[in-house]
């Protein structure tokens, strides 16, 4: 993963290698230490619980996402290039994915701390996401913007689960339709702030987006 250090790296990849193939509850740190090739010791410097070492997953994916400059192009290519590059550093977590989204449809709630973390982080992702592409704004705005993309993010995601193919095509193509309609909303939401005045002139980089 992109802009960590050596170790936090090899325990990251660690994490996934345990976490592919098992539910939540069923990972113990010492799995992570031991296919890490760290000792408990280290593992604990840099995460001191499970909690913090799933933290450090999604922070790692956000990492990746913004490790790269974003293109010059319309508010739709910036936020397609980004959410796409987050769909490509969560492809060694797809089985951890399918297998927790799996249990809490058939009503098993073992997995709902990590369900519940990956919500919160995902907020977070979304900030990023948005301040990557130039739509920062007043807090009102950007909440609102989080929770437009957000939709959009989790229309693709659920179509990326059951995406076997090597270019997601079909995932790119849920969310090239998914940004259509949000990007509508943006603009719809970018002429006015929350008492019906205008909006500052730093939210106006949604102005570029192209007309459907």
């Amino acid at each position: 993963m992109a802009t960590i250090d050596e170790v936090e790296r090899k325990i990251l990849d660690g994490a996934v290698r345990v976490i592919a193939d098992r539910t939540w509850p069923e990972v113990a740190l010492a799995d992570v230490a031991r296919a890490a090739e760290v000792s408990m010791a280290v593992l604990y410097r840099h995460y001191r619980s499970k909690q913090a070492l799933l933290c450090g997953l999604h922070r790692g994916i956000d990492l990746e996402m913004l490790a790269a400059p974003v293109d010059e192009g319309s508010v739709k290519d910036r936020l397609f290039d980004l959410l796409m590059r987050r769909f490509d550093a969560l492809a060694p977590l797809k089985p951890a994915f399918t297998t927790g989204l799996a249990e809490l449809r058939r009503g098993r709630f073992a997995s709902l701390e990590a369900a519940l973390i990956g919500g919160l982080n995902l907020r977070r992702g979304m900030i990023w996401t948005l301040a990557a592409a130039g739509l920062e704004g007043s807090c009102i705005v950007t909440e609102m913007r989080v929770k437009i993309i957000g939709i959009a993010y989790l229309s693709a995601f659920r179509v990326w689960l059951d995406d076997e193919s090597i270019d997601l095509t079909k995932t790119m193509a849920a969310l090239d339709k998914a940004l259509d309609r949000a990007v509508a909303f943006l603009r719809l939401g970018e002429s006015r702030g929350a008492e019906g005045t205008a909006t500052p002139t730093g939210d106006a980089a949604v102005q570029d987006a192209p007309a459907n």
